[in-house]
């Protein structure tokens, strides 16, 4: 999702899921302060299974965060190993769009001070984290890194506070940030570059171009781009897509994985297109009261991890399948007013 500000990061570009982040908003507004808690340097047992369950997985990791009414009031991550559901409290309430980076480190973006900003722990378990590009403009955010967890690729600014700058890529531990894709040329919201999502190889970054976008910063329309890691002229992809959502390149690097709005407009459901570029295609037909979105391969790319939602739920779980849609079951489920956030599956 792209909304830009640091009040609510939930959901995704189509309106059920808005509405979601509407509810839980409300929701946490209207309810007393909890009790403050402080950030803890382990994972802890998953909690009672009345208030949050979780399956398993065959292979790798899956990191992802928590937002909404969590038991610390704040974000959390969550770490699925097999069977193992990690818990950590971040101790951080502007958290999102975390990503592995080699082992056990992550990135993600918060803002702690005015302007958000892409940081680095070294351990997912441990609170100490870095800024990995101190002097990029404020508003960085949506971080990928590269296959090796040298590079991390990133959006270099917000589009709603001011002009759309474009993606940098910097060395995960810190260094100077080289900026890929130009700035727009006006200074001003659209069309911006989003979401940098590294190739197999490392040598390529797909991201999506907003080129229309809701009064909230929300993609409604976007192409999906390449471009070297070392600059240069971005290579089209798949135009004019509806509603679309964060490009992933599979395992193999032969095709690119997203969502976008299906064929009759209802919902948000899965797609690829030949990373080659060519004709996108739905993975698998999502029910007119649900959405599948923001998704991940799995390490040998046969599995996908992604977001489900369904109309009238007060929260969305993870669920996986397989690349069309069969053996699809649920490996997490969170309390009331909880929502699961750009689930991110290493090996």
């Amino acid at each position: 999702m792209t909304i830009r500000n640091n009040a609510t990061h939930l959901g995704s570009a189509s309106s059920p899921i808005r509405a979601l982040s509407i509810l839980i908003l409300l929701f946490l507004t209207s309810c007393a302060s909890p009790a403050a808690t402080s950030p803890t340097s382990s994972p802890t047992k998953t909690r009672a299974a009345d208030e949050e369950t979780h399956g398993a997985i065959d292979s790798g990791r899956i990191l992802f965060a928590v937002e909404g009414s969590t038991s610390s009031g704040g974000t959390e991550l969550r770490v699925l190993d097999g069977s193992e559901l990690q818990q950590v409290v971040t101790g951080d309430p502007t958290l999102a769009h975390v990503a592995w980076a080699g082992g056990n480190a992550i990135v993600y973006d918060s803002e702690p001070t005015p302007g958000r900003r892409v940081f680095r722990r070294a351990d997912y378990r441990e609170p100490a984290a870095e800024p990995v590009a101190p002097d990029a403009p404020a508003g960085s955010a949506d971080a990928g890194v590269s296959p090796d967890g040298m590079l991390v690729a990133f959006a270099a600014s917000m589009p709603l506070d001011g002009g759309a700058v474009g993606l940098s890529v910097v060395p995960v531990q810190g260094g100077e940030a080289v900026r890929v894709t130009p700035p727009n040329a006006e200074q001003v919201l659209l069309p911006y570059d989003d979401y940098p999502s590294f190739s197999p190889d490392g040598n390529q970054i797909v991201y999506l171009q907003v080129t229309t976008a809701s009064d909230r910063g929300d993609p409604l329309t976007g192409d999906l781009l390449v471009v070297p890691v070392s600059g240069g002229t971005p290579r089209l992809v798949a135009s004019e897509i509806p509603s679309p959502g964060p490009p992933r390149f599979s395992p193999d690097g032969e095709q690119i994985l997203f969502h976008r709005e299906n064929s009759g407009g209802t919902n948000l459901s899965l797609w690829t297109v030949p990373a080659s570029g060519g004709e996108p295609r739905e993975l698998f037909a999502v029910p007119p009261h649900a959405n599948a979105f923001n998704a991940d391969w799995s390490p040998d790319g046969t599995q996908l991890v992604f977001e489900w939602y369904q109309d009238g739920w007060d929260r969305n779980e993870l669920r996986v399948s397989n690349l069309d849609g069969s053996d699809t079951h649920t490996i997490w489920r969170g309390t009331s007013r909880t929502t699961a956030e750009t689930p991110d599956w290493a090996a």
